[in-house]
């Protein structure tokens, strides 16, 4: 069997091992003559069963090489996004390229990831980074994610404790200008109410990250980020229990004996611990308030959260751990009147150990060495003591600053805001040179203003004195860059140092024209003075304090004043002194396209809208509704319109369709809902329709727009929407000095021919060359 003959037997690999001993098995019927052969039955059987074994073990052996190379590249840190408008995409590369260094890492898109069958049998620690986007909703693209873990949260035949062994941590983008939806909690969440509804507070100051805030280069936000990641970063290796695990065991609740309940914090605990608790009877509601008083304080994770999506994550999550955590039976009327002091000795002995912890890397950066809180009265049971001690505690070397005032220009936000065009003035005002005042100094038309109301469109000024508002409508050309508010809570520049910084800075702007080929040197000089004023560049002018002394300077110096208002601020609007003209953006005629269309901030923006209308009608200067026709949206409330028209009684109503301002990823505006001008001609026929008291005055079709007047306001078959700027001047000077009250009727002007709906022109004034970027034959 050793010879040559029998032996020589080529192995390719292992897997024609089978092969090679059939073969040589072959050989050997050969060599032996057939008498032989009953004494080979034998070797034929050992044979075959050593080959049986042999291909068995090789198969095993590479069962175990693949689950080990697969277990080689398991990664340790997994970190999910789901992202709107880029933001927790950004965040969650940031935070990889901070963790890859120590840790095997790697980035999901929640939009591109099935969780059924994968979450459970996640290994690595998870890092949801999620924003909040519209209403309390996640991003769109990633809703699969977010419905999948709603459903096994209430699908019977889901095991509850499905994702009991994930570690997990999550942050969370949000605006906390949305009050009614930032960090909302639901009514009942289950077992976990009690846990939630105990920590209403707004725990995370000066740890909350808004998106309004969230730029890179934003100090705030890196600051935030770069602790989080720092803290992330020194804990995983030598907390086992993940992110998102607190663990006490025998907990009494009305004498019933909860073992090993799993106290699961989540991502409300900063961090993981491995502790436990043998108390008697306890007040609930006081050990979660201390508890969470110490856990939320701590350095250990810092996984901090803002935002619905970031909640009802959270809790969807963690109820998919849950086992048995909570006795359903309590409510949150059950209390009890005292917490044991075996509680309060526990606590004490949990800062021990968060003191314990930090020192393990406290040295590895100075400057993020933590205090920790010693009580000295140990004996104390009291458990308001206990919390208030805990709450006066600074756990962190992050500086406090809501008492300071700050500024609503952040030096990123300037740079941002330079480099689209804005010259900024102050701290929270801003202008812009139009394009129309571009367009009359080359004697190429003017805008609508020009054809509905006389304004020279090249001695127009365009100014914000608030870059805030109170909305992120979807068709808004900053793209949201600006920061929302739904109260003034920023530094306040001087009406008087806004007024002659903004006059500056639009001179400045306007000087750059000279020399420009085909500007008119007539204009270019006339543009030197200011003549009106458009206090609708960005934001929601009326919500500067100063607005009404504002105004009355403007009017001193002969500027007219159109100001536009979102319709959020009524009490603002009853206070405004005379202006030339009222705007109130009326963008949908019910509740929900409302909504939809301007994403309030305000959870009573309805409300606030109605009121703004009632208050409209009874101011005595002129008064304008500016509808926005965004196709898809809001073109079919004709009727809810003409109601609204009713209410208020405005002098006129612009009706224009809403220009495309580029592609957003907060904003699903596209060319596609951008009417054309003949479908805005029909809406208003058919408004007008339907209202008594109006009918169409003029059109700027080079704008899209088309102005309804009221009937008053044609006399003798003649219109006067024009003004007669000299006579306001006068009328708002005696009104400031006698308080003597004017109407808009005391100061309109006859409206020229070509301006009118139907004229040839079309609203352009026949006195400029109209200037087409194409030529029309082409």
């Amino acid at each position: 069997l050793y010879s040559n003959k029998l032996c020589h037997v080529e192995l390719d690999n292992t897997e024609n091992i089978w092969k090679a001993y059939y073969k040589m098995f072959e050989r050997i019927l050969h060599v032996f003559s057939p008498s032989d052969m009953i004494t080979f039955n034998l070797c034929e059987s050992v044979l075959i069963i050593v080959g049986i074994s042999t291909a068995l073990i090789v198969i095993l052996l590479y069962i175990i090489m693949k689950k080990k190379e697969k277990e080689e590249h398991r990664e340790d840190v997994k970190i999910f996004f789901a992202s709107q408008s880029g933001n927790a995409q950004k965040l969650a590369y940031n935070l990889h390229s901070r963790l890859k260094s120590t840790f095997s890492t790697a980035v999901f898109d929640l939009q591109h990831y099935d969780p059924e069958g994968h979450l459970e049998n996640e290994q690595a620690v998870c890092i949801f980074i999620v924003s909040t986007y519209v209403d309390g909703q996640c991003p769109e693209k990633c809703r699969w994610f977010f419905k999948w873990l709603e459903e096994c949260v209430s699908d019977f035949r889901v095991q509850k404790s499905i994702l009991s062994n994930l570690r997990f941590a999550v942050f969370g983008l949000g605006d906390k200008a949305y009050r009614s939806t930032f960090n909302k909690r639901s009514v009942n969440w289950g077992r976990f109410r009690l846990l939630f509804r105990v920590h209403q507070r707004d725990f995370l100051a000066g740890g909350v990250v808004e998106i309004q805030r969230l730029y890179f280069k934003n100090w705030i936000a890196e600051h935030i980020f770069i602790s989080f990641a720092y803290k992330l970063t020194t804990i995983i290796s030598f907390l086992p229990f993940g992110i998102g695990a607190i663990f006490v065991e025998n907990i009494i609740i009305r004498e019933t004996n909860f073992r090993q309940s799993p106290f699961q914090g989540g991502i409300f605990g900063r961090g993981i611990l491995s502790r436990y608790c043998h108390c008697g009877q306890l007040n609930w509601i006081s050990i979660f308030q201390i508890f969470f008083t110490i856990i939320n304080n701590c350095i250990i994770g810092h996984a901090v959260f803002c935002g619905n999506v970031a909640i009802n994550l959270s809790k969807h999550l963690l109820l998919l751990k849950a086992n048995n955590i909570l006795p359903l039976y309590l409510t949150e009327e059950d209390n009890f009147d005292h917490i044991q002091s075996d509680f309060f000795k526990w606590s004490l002995q949990l800062i021990k150990y968060l003191e314990d912890c930090s020192s393990k890397f406290s040295s590895v950066h100075d400057n993020k060495r933590v205090s920790v809180w010693h009580d000295e009265n140990e004996n104390s049971s009291d458990a308001e003591d206990a919390e208030n001690s805990a709450n006066n505690v600074d756990f962190t070397n992050v500086t406090n600053d809501s008492d300071k005032i700050k500024e609503m220009l952040t030096p990123t936000l300037k740079k941002s805001l330079t480099k689209q065009g804005y010259h900024l003035v102050g701290t929270h005002s801003g202008v812009k040179i139009c394009r129309w005042t571009k367009s009359m100094l080359r004697g190429r038309g003017g805008c609508y203003k020009h054809t509905f109301y006389g304004i020279n469109s090249h001695q127009c000024m365009e100014m914000t004195p608030s870059l805030a508002c109170a909305n992120k409508c979807v068709f808004c050309w900053r793209h949201h860059s600006n920061p929302v508010g739904t109260e003034w809570k920023w530094k306040t520049d001087s009406a008087e140092k806004i007024l002659f910084d903004s006059l500056e800075g639009h001179k400045k702007m306007v000087r750059q024209f000279r020399g420009v080929p085909g500007v008119k040197d007539a204009r270019f000089e006339e543009s030197s003075t200011v003549r009106h004023c458009a206090l609708s560049l960005v934001g929601e002018p009326i919500m500067y304090p100063h607005i009404n002394e504002l105004i009355s300077k403007m009017h001193s110096l002969n500027i007219s004043t159109f100001l536009v208002t979102n319709a959020q601020f009524p009490s603002a609007i009853e206070n405004l002194i005379p202006v030339t003209q009222l705007y109130l953006s009326v963008d949908a005629a019910s509740k929900e396209s409302l909504k939809e269309i301007d994403r309030p901030l305000f959870r009573d923006f309805w409300q606030r809208l109605m009121n703004s209308i009632d208050i409209l009608r009874d101011k005595k200067q002129r008064t304008v509704y500016r509808l926005t026709l965004v196709n898809q949206y809001n073109m079919n409330e004709v009727s809810q319109y003409a109601s609204l028209i009713k209410r208020g009684q405005p002098d006129f109503v612009e009706v224009k369709g809403v220009t495309y301002c580029g592609d957003s990823k907060n904003s699903k505006i596209t060319m596609a809902n951008v009417p054309w001008h003949a479908d805005v001609v029909d809406f208003v026929q058919q408004l007008v329709f339907q209202l008594d008291d109006y009918e169409i005055a003029a059109e700027h079709e080079h704008s899209n727009c088309v102005l309804i007047a009221k009937l008053n306001f044609k006399i003798n078959g003649q219109w006067y929407t024009w003004i007669d700027y000299e006579k306001f001047f006068s009328l708002a000077e005696r009104f400031k000095k006698d308080g003597i009250s004017f109407t808009s009727y005391d100061y309109m002007a006859k409206t020229p021919d070509w301006a009118l709906f139907g004229a040839s022109q079309r609203g352009f004034d026949p006195e400029d060359q109209r200037w087409y970027r194409k030529s029309k034959d082409s």
